[in-house]
């Protein structure tokens, strides 16, 4: 009878395995089978001794056998419930001191079982067949204890990791386990001592940890929390360790035979790609758009790897009839030894996957990022998004002046939010191209809406309106693009040809050619666009030369290294040359003194602007400043 139940008890187990995590199935089918595999030897011992067999020349060899295998398979189940606990917590065992904790024992009651055919040191029969314990048969009790006792102590020390009522189901496991070898070493009669094991094993899983908690099931594949429990050990131990972050940050979505091939398709493939890696790595998502593999390999692996991911989703492929292409990046992160706590790991590790860190692949240095800044501009980024949609933050203009027409002909739009104490601060400082996505297409259209609904003021001493918010490549992504765009203008009976789009320098960068040839179409439509940030070393010189973008704006720390000295004004001189020969004009941004306004001219820029003239005013004050000036010429 017990036999029966401890088969159904672990064809239930068995049914209940496909709610298991894939990473946590080997560990528990082991259990299962050590349980199953000591339940048959017992039960097969226990049929030999009905007496029917003892007279058969086979017997005590053969009673031996399956004694000798209940034993040993008695010590393995307790083996395969400590690896049970590491897999909980993710732990490796690839440690030489944890190697010899976890076999040693095995291998010392191998030891024994070998020696007991010759000398009855675990046990023996008589010659009636009555079986009689050796002198070491306390040895394989007390492995078996030691192996749930381990991973009792194994679960107490990693308890903020693993929660609460999982250390106590695994605790009652132990307990009743050990109450079933208890009763079965006083009462050899029972035969109950795998039953109560197969029980508890059975009370446990039902009520551990499911699998949705550590888990995502759209891309089966580990979720943060499982990717934060995989690393615990290294943070707890000290130890450093590696892990690639592969961000998908925009995309040009395409539809096939009806189908959205969305972002979510674009995501399940590049998961299948990185599973070829499971055995050197764990993968997890960390959030909608970003996958992480916590590296169990070499830096120079690492960056192999990165350099295949690189290879297959950097280069455009056919989806349908179209092209597809997705902005995606990957950086290797060296996690250091002083990580204090799993909490200080994830909290710094969601500021670190902020998008403006990562505009290249390449490797990052834990340790070296200043996370005070960078936790200060998360802040302020969220302030920004927040008073958009609020539309608390306010758009101010900064004029531009024309060399040639030697007078002001624009309006460089700036949006301001407030920064929580009551101050306006520049949202360029804080507001990154290479950001959010949707944040960015708000702030966009946020800005360009402002310009629009404001152009009879802006426009009244000014030939061009240009909107400075920087569009941002998602906004180009976003379906209807132009249309969007235009839309807003005509609701405010804004002239779109007088409206000048800029495009940061890293976002031009990493557009595809369709993206391009949406701007292409743009610029034969009227609209006007300009390059920004020019200068910080985004771009490619052989896109410039081929781009249908007529205006360059650099960088006001390119100005400001430019017209710092002479060697400067004749470097700046020679690239300001180059760009016109290229048929594009030249803005110097952040022009701070009457000096640097001559040098500038001297040197052949276009327009210029900066706090020289004025810092940034709003609407109705930008008009009065105008008015005030008139044609404004630089001697």
């Amino acid at each position: 009878m017990s036999a029966i139940m401890i088969t159904l008890i672990i064809l239930i187990a068995a049914r209940i395995s496909k709610w298991i995590p894939t990473y946590r199935n080997r560990s528990y089918r082991l259990i299962v089978r050590g349980v199953f595999f000591t339940a048959l030897f017992d039960f097969a011992t226990c049929f030999l001794e009905n007496g029917a067999f003892q007279s058969q020349a086979w017997y005590i060899p053969l009673k031996y056998f399956f004694d000798s295998g209940y034993h040993f398979f008695h010590i393995l189940t307790g083996l395969f419930f400590a690896l049970f606990t590491f897999s909980i917590i993710n732990l490796a065992i690839e440690e030489p001191v944890r190697r010899i904790q976890l076999f040693l024992p095995i291998v010392i009651t191998q030891v024994l079982l070998v020696l007991n055919l010759f000398f009855p040191v675990v046990f023996s029969y008589d010659s009636a067949g009555f079986y009689h314990r050796g002198p070491f048969i306390f040895l394989i009790y007390v492995f078996g204890v030691y192996y749930l006792g381990l991973s009792i102590l194994i679960l107490v020390k990693y308890r903020k990791t693993v929660e609460l009522k999982v250390v106590r189901i695994m605790a009652v496991y132990a307990v009743i386990a050990m109450s079933g070898v208890v009763i079965q070493t006083v009462y050899p009669a029972f035969m109950i001592g795998e039953f109560f094991n197969s029980l508890a094993l059975i009370l446990m899983y039902v009520n551990i940890e499911t699998a949705d908690e550590i888990k995502d099931d759209k891309y089966q594949i580990m979720n943060r929390k499982g990717y934060l429990s995989q690393v615990t050990s290294n943070v707890d131990n000290k130890l450093p360790f590696l892990s690639i972050f592969v961000h998908v940050s925009d995309m040009h979505e395409t539809v096939v035979n009806g189908d959205d091939y969305s972002h979510t398709a674009v995501m399940r493939e590049i998961v299948a790609f990185l599973k070829r890696y499971k055995k050197e790595s764990w993968i997890a998502l960390w959030n909608d758009n970003c996958i992480v593999l916590d590296a169990h390999v070499s830096e120079a692996r690492t960056e192999e790897i990165m350099k295949e991911i690189e290879e297959r989703f950097h280069e455009p492929w056919t989806v349908g009839e179209s092209t597809q292409t997705i902005g995606m990046t990957e950086w290797m992160v060296r996690y250091p030894q002083d990580i204090q706590t799993i909490e200080e790991l994830a909290w710094k590790t969601e500021m670190l996957n902020d998008i403006r860190f990562h505009r290249h692949r390449g490797l990052l240095h834990f340790s070296e990022i200043n996370f005070e800044e960078l936790g200060y501009s998360r802040h302020m980024m969220e302030l920004a998004g927040e008073a958009v949609r609020k539309h608390s933050a306010e758009v101010r203009y900064r004029p531009v002046y024309d060399v040639h027409l030697k007078q002001f002909v624009s309006a460089r739009a700036i949006i301001y939010f407030p920064d929580g104490e009551g101050n306006l601060v520049d949202g360029n400082a804080f507001v990154n191209p290479a950001a959010d996505a949707d944040s960015l297409a708000e702030f966009d259209e946020y800005s360009l809406t402002d310009a629009a609904m404001n152009k009879d003021i802006l426009m009244k001493n000014t030939t061009l309106l240009e909107v400075s918010t920087r569009l941002a490549r998602a906004m180009i992504l976003k379906p209807n693009f132009e249309e969007r765009m235009k839309r807003i203008c005509e609701r405010y009976d804004a002239d779109h040809t007088q409206i000048m789009l800029r495009i940061s320098d890293g976002t031009y960068a990493q557009l595809q050619e369709e993206q391009i040839e949406i701007l292409r179409r743009m610029q034969n439509n009227g609209w006007i666009l300009a390059i920004d940030d020019f200068g910080m070393g985004q771009s490619v010189l052989s896109r410039l030369t081929d781009s249908v973008i007529p205006y360059l704006i650099m960088h006001q720390s390119v100005t400001n290294s430019i017209l710092s000295s002479k060697q400067g004004m004749k470097f700046g001189k020679g690239i300001i040359h180059a760009i016109h020969g290229m048929n594009k004009t030249v803005t110097l941004t952040g022009i701070e003194t009457e000096q640097q306004a001559k040098d500038a001219i001297a040197i052949g820029a276009d327009y210029i602007s900066g706090p020289y003239f004025s810092e940034p005013m709003p609407a109705l004050e930008f008009c009065e400043w105008m008015k005030a000036r008139g044609n404004y010429d630089i001697q």
